[in-house]
């Protein structure tokens, strides 16, 4: 005659609760550990020492810290799920597992589920950047995250803070089927000259050599000059080809409804320099919303195969292969040597009055 205690051990052999341990014991504390390191790791590079510290500490031994968030969510569920079975009496000697528990953890997913792609779909999507158009400040690989809602409908075709874009802004671009992240560079009424350089109604957009920029990437070997270019707020990191590959230089007035677009490696992008009728011109309908962080990097030498979790765009160069800090001096060096105009005259207005000049 089988006993109580012996049902319940054929019970818990099931292959339905086996599945059940799996996905809670196993699959939901590994999922919850790597988002975890991912987004709520510490930058590591600015903030508070103890974020500096905890954020070093982290990307020297990722890997542990992974382990040790898995064994924490493991416990914490085992814990939950424990005190649930006894109220839901699931420990009582029954010929299949209790109905109610397959349903809850069934409904349970299904909440997750819709609640993530509501979130994709209304608060933030990632985004994989392929190609080299955005060297050096996104690399191909690059998983970045698209904040989504930055555009209200009805700023739609609007100028200036309305539209919720400004000049140096990353954004990801929906054209068709295909997805382009680019660089806000003109805004509707602008009169844009791009090349190498630009100017925005007839004023050069400051730039400031910070040396030579040479790697093999995606497949290709890479080499320039790294510039900052510093447009409004922003100051970011652009490379410029030299030589028989200079970028020719495309002259266009910004249309009501449109935005120029350019990738930070000048020499390699296909933007609003190739987009230059209105039929195939940048849209602001087009726009998915503003790129701020990167979700990750891949990376040979980092122990997880990532690195730089949910990390601010800026101004960091990548070590991989290259010796950097020769361009890190020099970028020091522009950023010291910031220019005190850094916002385009409108258009129509005349360079030295935006300038102050009489």
């Amino acid at each position: 005659m089988t006993s109580a205690s012996e049902s319940t051990r054929t019970e818990r052999a099931t292959p339905s609760v086996a599945l059940l341990r799996a996905l809670w014991f196993a699959l939901i504390p590994a999922e919850l550990a790597a988002l975890t390191l991912r987004y709520l790791r510490p930058d590591g590079a600015e903030g508070a020492g103890w974020a500096v510290a905890l954020g070093g500490a982290i990307h020297e031994h990722g890997i542990w810290f992974l382990v040790g968030l898995f064994v924490l969510f493991s416990a914490l569920a085992r814990y939950w799920l424990r005190g649930w079975a006894r109220r839901l009496k699931l420990d009582a000697p029954q010929g299949s597992l209790r109905r109610s528990y397959v349903v809850g953890t069934l409904a349970l997913a299904g909440v997750a589920a819709v609640l993530a792609a509501s979130l994709r779909a209304a608060v933030a999507e990632p985004f994989r950047v392929h190609g080299v158009s955005m060297l050096p400040t996104l690399e191909p690989g690059d998983y970045v995250l698209v904040k989504k809602g930055a555009l209200p409908a009805s700023a739609k075709g609007e100028r200036g803070a309305a539209l919720g874009l400004a000049r140096g802004e990353v954004v990801v671009l929906a054209r068709g089927s295909e997805r382009h992240v680019k660089r806000v560079i003109g805004l509707p009424g602008d009169r844009v000259t791009a090349g190498n350089t630009v100017s925005i109604n007839a004023w050069q957009v400051p730039s400031c050599d910070a040396g030579r920029y040479f790697r093999f990437v995606d497949g290709r070997f890479v080499d320039g000059r790294l510039a900052v270019e510093f447009l409004d707020q922003a100051a970011y990191l652009t490379l410029l080809l030299t030589g028989d590959f200079r970028a020719p230089p495309v002259e266009r007035t910004v249309q009501a409804g449109e935005l120029f677009v350019l990738g930070d490696d000048r020499g390699l992008s296909l933007d609003s320099r190739a987009w230059a009728d209105s039929a195939s011109a940048a849209k602001l309908g087009d726009v998915m919303g503003p790129v701020e962080r990167v979700l990750a990097r891949e990376s040979a030498s980092s122990p997880l195969g990532w690195q730089h979790y949910f990390k601010r765009l800026g101004l960091d160069v990548q070590s991989e292969g290259i010796d950097v800090r020769p361009l890190e001096e020099g970028i020091r060096h522009c950023l010291a040597r910031r220019p005190p105009q850094t916002h385009p005259p409108e258009a129509g207005a005349s360079v030295q009055a935006a300038a102050g000049l009489p």
